[in-house]
Formats: C-alpha cells, sequence, structure tokens
C-alpha cells in the first residue's frame, strides 16, 4: 500500500510542473522517447485444508479423541483410539496451522468441564482431571504421519496405524524423539523462544516430523495422519480425565 501511494504521489507532481510551464512559455517538440511505467501484484497464493477424525479400528467418523485399555498408574504412554486425516493444499507461503490445547483458558466454553485452574508455570497440555483441576494435566503427544512406500512400515495407511500405536512411537520424552508434546495456550511462555515452531504442525516449509526446529520438511500439500499419545502413571481415582479444547488453528504470517 505505501509503494502505490507513492506512485500516485508523483504523479501529481508531475501534472503540476507540465502545468506550471504550460503557462509561461511556448514549446516546439523537436522530439519525444515513450517508455512504460507499471507495476505487477502477484498472488500470494492460495489454501486448502480439512480435518477428519476417524477411528482406528474401522475408520468410521468420530467426534471425540478416547482410550481403552488403560489401567492408572501402570499404563504409561498409550494411543488414543482415534487419527486425524489432514489434507492440505498449499501454495501461499505464509500459511500455518498450529496445534495446542486451552485448558486453563476462563472465557474458553469447556462444554466438558475440563478447566484447569492451577498455575501457569508448567505445560499445561494435556488431559485434566475433573475430580483434581489444580493438579497438573495427564501429559499428550501428538505425531504426524505420513504414507511412504518406500518404508515397509510405513508402506500403506495399515502400516501406519500399526506403527502409530506401538508406545514408543508416542512416547515424546526420550530425547531426539520424534512424537511432540502438546502444548497450552495458558503457559506462561507460550508464545516466546521455540515454543511458537513447536506448536506448529505445518508451514509452507512443510509438515512437523519431530521435536526439532529442523525437524520439517516435505511438501506443504499432502494428506497426513495425525495420532494422539496419553501418560497415565499420574492419573488418580476415582477421576474422569479430558480436554475439550484440543484446538488445530490455521493462519497467516
Amino acid at each position: 500500500m505505501r509503494k502505490f501511494l507513492g506512485l500516485i504521489a508523483v504523479a501529481v507532481l508531475l501534472t503540476a510542473a507540465v502545468a506550471v510551464n504550460n503557462a509561461y512559455a511556448a514549446f516546439t517538440s523537436v522530439g519525444s522517447s515513450t517508455y512504460t511505467a507499471a507495476i505487477s501484484f502477484t498472488s500470494t497464493g492460495t489454501y486448502t485444508w480439512s480435518l477428519a477424525l476417524k477411528n482406528i479400528t474401522g475408520d468410521a467418523s468420530t467426534t471425540t479423541i478416547t482410550w481403552t485399555g488403560v489401567t492408572p498408574v501402570t499404563t504409561a504412554w498409550k494411543t488414543a483410539d482415534q487419527y486425524y486425516v489432514l489434507a492440505t493444499t498449499v501454495t501461499a507461503t505464509n500459511f500455518n496451522i498450529r496445534l495446542y490445547t486451552n485448558n486453563k483458558s476462563s472465557t474458553t466454553a469447556h462444554s466438558g468441564g475440563y478447566l484447569y485452574t492451577g498455575n501457569a508455570t508448567m505445560n499445561l497440555g494435556g488431559l485434566v482431571g475433573k475430580n483434581t483441576p489444580t493438579q497438573p494435566p495427564l501429559p499428550m503427544s501428538w505425531r504426524m504421519l505420513e504414507v511412504d512406500a518406500s518404508s515397509p512400515t510405513l508402506s500403506n495407511l495399515t502400516n501406519v496405524k500399526t506403527y502409530a500405536q506401538t508406545a514408543a512411537n508416542i512416547n515424546p520424552e526420550p530425547a531426539n524423539s520424534m512424537p511432540s508434546f502438546i502444548l497450552d495456550a495458558g503457559n506462561s511462555d507460550f508464545a516466546t523462544g521455540t515454543n511458537p515452531d513447536y506448536c506448529k504442525i505445518l508451514s509452507a516449509s512443510g509438515y512437523k516430523y519431530g521435536q526439532g526446529p529442523a525437524d520439517r520438511g516435505g511438501s506443504a500439500t499432502g494428506t497426513r495422519y495425525i495420532f494422539f499419545g496419553a501418560k497415565f502413571t499420574n492419573a488418580t481415582t476415582p477421576n474422569n480425565y479430558g480436554s475439550d479444547t484440543v484446538t488445530f488453528e490455521a493462519y497467516t504470517e
């Protein structure tokens, strides 16, 4: 917009100068050269994206992420019974998608009643206990995978599902592991340091396949599968755990 206004200002000044010269002197043209002045505005690109939550078993569409076969305290990291299908077509260089929870927000509708009321000095991303809302949420993880015909373990969607359901493949705790923790918008450091990039699951530079800043690649366009995990060793009974603010947010920057 500033460049466009500058061009208009120059045109006005040149017009004024010609008007002044015409008022005081006649002139005889002895030749002229004509050039073109122009500016082109290119498209910033386009983007489309869609999400579908499905059961791992049977692929039926559903609306809630759940876990079965969990024993509190005994069960460590376990893959949820559902997964998301994320389909994107992106040519825009400023398009991004990020994933987070918003467990502490008092302005967000908590339809399931999973509102965290403790302090914000720890990672609040995860599953909030209804009976223990001031206690740290049970940590959650996510991992994005795609079908890779060159990989025996990821050669088709069935193999991708089997791979994701192995506890070690959804556990974000080991150093340099591929799964990532889910961060929460209520974290005191959510918008600082490397955290904005950490929760950015897709951008023009590709999709996020690991925890590190450099663990991003491939195309921004494609179909990927997002699996969730949670750790239940600190779960208490009786209790109900959940998060009603698992958020996929698309934005431009």
